[in-house]
Protein backbone atom coordinates (compact mmCIF):
# COMPACT_ATOMS: atom_id res chain seq x y z
CA UNK A 1 0.00 0.00 0.00
CA UNK A 2 2.81 2.41 0.88
CA UNK A 3 4.61 1.66 -2.37
CA UNK A 4 1.44 2.28 -4.39
CA UNK A 5 0.86 5.63 -2.66
CA UNK A 6 4.45 6.72 -3.32
CA UNK A 7 4.27 5.72 -6.96
CA UNK A 8 0.93 7.50 -7.41
CA UNK A 9 2.19 10.67 -5.72
CA UNK A 10 5.37 10.72 -7.77
CA UNK A 11 3.40 10.20 -10.98
CA UNK A 12 1.09 13.08 -10.03
CA UNK A 13 4.05 15.36 -9.32
CA UNK A 14 5.65 14.56 -12.67
CA UNK A 15 2.36 14.67 -14.57
CA UNK A 16 2.60 11.03 -15.61
CA UNK A 17 -0.30 8.66 -16.23
CA UNK A 18 -0.49 5.30 -14.54
CA UNK A 19 -1.72 2.19 -16.29
CA UNK A 20 -2.20 -0.55 -13.68
CA UNK A 21 -1.22 -3.90 -15.15
CA UNK A 22 -0.59 -6.28 -12.27
CA UNK A 23 -3.50 -7.65 -10.29
CA UNK A 24 -2.43 -5.89 -7.08
CA UNK A 25 -2.37 -2.48 -8.75
CA UNK A 26 -5.76 -3.06 -10.40
CA UNK A 27 -7.20 -4.19 -7.06
CA UNK A 28 -5.76 -1.12 -5.31
CA UNK A 29 -7.29 1.22 -7.89
CA UNK A 30 -10.67 -0.53 -7.66
CA UNK A 31 -10.76 -0.26 -3.85
CA UNK A 32 -9.95 3.45 -3.83
CA UNK A 33 -12.81 5.50 -5.31
CA UNK A 34 -10.58 8.42 -6.32
CA UNK A 35 -8.82 6.11 -8.81
CA UNK A 36 -11.87 4.25 -10.10
CA UNK A 37 -12.30 6.69 -13.00
CA UNK A 38 -8.78 5.85 -14.19
CA UNK A 39 -9.74 2.18 -14.45
CA UNK A 40 -12.87 3.07 -16.42
CA UNK A 41 -10.74 5.02 -18.89
CA UNK A 42 -8.36 2.08 -19.26
CA UNK A 43 -11.24 -0.34 -19.81
CA UNK A 44 -12.69 1.98 -22.47
CA UNK A 45 -9.27 2.12 -24.14
CA UNK A 46 -9.24 -1.64 -24.61
CA UNK A 47 -12.21 -1.51 -27.02
CA UNK A 48 -10.49 0.50 -29.78
CA UNK A 49 -7.28 -1.45 -29.30
CA UNK A 50 -9.04 -4.80 -29.62
CA UNK A 51 -11.03 -3.55 -32.62
CA UNK A 52 -7.89 -2.33 -34.34
CA UNK A 53 -6.12 -5.66 -33.79
CA UNK A 54 -9.07 -7.67 -35.12
CA UNK A 55 -9.39 -5.55 -38.26
CA UNK A 56 -5.65 -5.67 -38.95
CA UNK A 57 -5.63 -9.46 -38.54
CA UNK A 58 -8.63 -9.83 -40.86
CA UNK A 59 -7.03 -7.56 -43.47
CA UNK A 60 -3.76 -9.43 -43.22
CA UNK A 61 -5.59 -12.74 -43.62
CA UNK A 62 -7.47 -11.68 -46.76
CA UNK A 63 -4.98 -9.29 -48.36
CA UNK A 64 -1.73 -10.96 -47.30
CA UNK A 65 -1.87 -14.01 -49.61
CA UNK A 66 -2.46 -11.78 -52.63
CA UNK A 67 0.98 -10.23 -52.33
CA UNK A 68 4.01 -12.45 -52.59
CA UNK A 69 6.91 -10.10 -53.28
CA UNK A 70 8.74 -8.09 -50.67
CA UNK A 71 7.45 -4.70 -51.84
CA UNK A 72 3.84 -5.85 -51.96
CA UNK A 73 4.21 -7.31 -48.47
CA UNK A 74 5.43 -3.92 -47.26
CA UNK A 75 2.45 -2.26 -48.94
CA UNK A 76 0.15 -4.75 -47.19
CA UNK A 77 1.68 -3.86 -43.82
CA UNK A 78 1.26 -0.15 -44.50
CA UNK A 79 -2.38 -0.59 -45.54
CA UNK A 80 -3.12 -2.64 -42.40
CA UNK A 81 -1.38 -0.08 -40.19
CA UNK A 82 -3.24 2.88 -41.70
CA UNK A 83 -6.64 1.17 -41.52
CA UNK A 84 -5.93 0.04 -37.95
CA UNK A 85 -4.89 3.55 -36.91
CA UNK A 86 -8.00 5.07 -38.45
CA UNK A 87 -10.26 2.57 -36.68
CA UNK A 88 -8.44 3.14 -33.39
CA UNK A 89 -8.74 6.91 -33.78
CA UNK A 90 -12.44 6.87 -34.67
CA UNK A 91 -13.44 4.55 -31.83
CA UNK A 92 -11.26 6.48 -29.37
CA UNK A 93 -12.85 9.74 -30.50
CA UNK A 94 -16.38 8.33 -30.18
CA UNK A 95 -15.61 7.15 -26.62
CA UNK A 96 -13.97 10.48 -25.65
CA UNK A 97 -10.66 8.73 -24.99
CA UNK A 98 -8.63 11.20 -27.01
CA UNK A 99 -9.41 13.95 -24.54
CA UNK A 100 -8.07 11.82 -21.68
CA UNK A 101 -4.87 10.84 -23.42
CA UNK A 102 -4.03 13.89 -25.54
CA UNK A 103 -5.76 16.72 -23.72
CA UNK A 104 -8.66 18.87 -24.83
CA UNK A 105 -6.61 21.65 -26.42
CA UNK A 106 -4.61 19.29 -28.66
CA UNK A 107 -7.71 17.33 -29.71
CA UNK A 108 -9.49 20.57 -30.59
CA UNK A 109 -6.52 21.63 -32.74
CA UNK A 110 -6.66 18.32 -34.60
CA UNK A 111 -10.42 18.57 -35.08
CA UNK A 112 -10.06 22.10 -36.48
CA UNK A 113 -7.44 20.91 -38.95
CA UNK A 114 -9.65 18.12 -40.24
CA UNK A 115 -12.76 20.30 -39.89
CA UNK A 116 -14.82 18.13 -37.55
CA UNK A 117 -17.07 19.83 -35.01
CA UNK A 118 -17.70 18.42 -31.52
Amino acid sequence: KILMEKVINEAKEKGLKIIPVCSYAVSYFEKNPEYKELLNIIKKALLPLASMIVVVLILEHFIGPLFTTRITSIITCIICAVVGAIIYGVISYKNNLLYNSLGEEYVNQILRKIKIKK
